[in-house]
């Protein structure tokens, strides 16, 4: 993967990584809340993704779900919206919290 640029050195988006998975923005980092990063981790505020995965509602389908980190004053919040149903936002603590919600309403099926 690479990175393009414009002509003021900003990063172009959306950043393909691959069919299923696009950077929209990567955010800021927070080096002063150390809440928003670790040794191993980085939570940069206004980061937002789109990433192909099954869909909570339909069997069978697959649909893009938008993933955001959002400022949550003390620490991030993680916001997963389902494509195709934008209403149905999932916010919690950590990004695996969205993604278990959403598993979870797929092993109902």
């Amino acid at each position: 993967m690479s990175l393009t640029y414009d002509s003021n050195g900003d990063v172009i988006y959306p950043i393909t990584i691959n069919a299923g998975l696009q950077i929209l923005n990567l955010g800021r980092i927070e080096a002063d809340r150390p809440n928003y990063h670790t040794e191993k981790n980085l939570f940069p505020i206004g980061f937002k993704s789109l990433r192909e995965h099954s869909s909570m509602y339909k069997l069978g389908e697959r649909i893009f779900y938008t993933c955001e980190i959002l400022d949550g004053g003390n620490k991030p919040l993680f916001r997963l919206t389902p494509g195709n149903d934008k209403d149905n936002v999932i916010i919690k603590e950590s990004c695996t919290g969205c993604w278990v919600i959403t598993i979870n309403i797929l092993l109902k099926y």
